[in-house]
């Protein structure tokens, strides 16, 4: 379970440490401001697919 729940925040940081170094400091609350809501449109278009996965017991990599 580790093993498929570790990109999702390696992903974060490495945006973030991305971000950080490439654009300036002035500009920070507003880049924090789109990370964080593309995180947010990504969770929101993926849960229904997910929801329907754990409905329909259709989940057999969550148990390896």
């Amino acid at each position: 379970m580790w093993s498929k729940c570790s990109p999702a925040p390696a992903l974060v940081v490495l945006s973030v440490a991305y971000v950080s170094n490439e654009f300036p400091s002035s500009k920070a609350g507003l880049l924090a401001g789109l990370g964080a809501g593309a995180w947010g449109a990504v969770v929101a278009l993926m849960m229904p697919w997910f929801g329907r996965m754990f409905d329909h017991s259709n989940t057999p990599w969550l148990s390896r």
